[in-house]
């Protein structure tokens, strides 16, 4: 399973780098799960999540944009800025993130260029799921 740090493959090449380690660490019949968070056909142009969180003494609201400043290449941001208030004394943090962005069809076609079998799973969750079934026997 790879999860969120999939998002950092920034080129095809580097999606496919990550399927194939994944599949000369599999087993005959092992299975690979992924998920495509972000792709090109689903990207919302500066798309903004906020949330909130308290403990003792810490308050922390999050914020995280969406933004793709070059929609021709395969790469965009993702700004994280964090309020944090540690006993009411205020304190901003800020976080970027290149991640990657492509087409499903370069995702489902990068795992079967590594010899996975490919399946699109119809799940009731936002983001495709994919899974690849590394075959009982490799071709000759």
């Amino acid at each position: 399973m790879v999860a969120d740090s999939i998002n950092y493959m920034l080129t095809p090449d580097d999606l496919r780098a990550a399927f194939a380690t994944a599949f000369d660490h599999l087993e005959p019949r092992g299975v690979f799960c992924t998920y495509a968070e972000f792709t090109r056909e689903g990207f919302q142009q500066n798309k903004t999540q906020c949330s909130s969180h308290s403990a003792v003494g810490v308050d922390i609201a999050f914020f995280e944009n969406y933004y793709d400043p070059d929609p021709t290449d395969t790469t965009f941001e993702s700004v994280f800025v964090f309020s944090i208030r540690r006993d009411g004394r205020l304190s901003i943090e800020t976080d970027r993130h290149l991640c990657g962005l492509f087409p499903l069809q370069i995702w489902l076609k990068a795992l079967q260029q590594v010899g996975f079998e490919a399946t699109l799973l119809e799940a009731e969750w936002e983001a495709p799921v994919l899974v690849g079934v590394k075959p009982a026997r490799l071709p000759q």
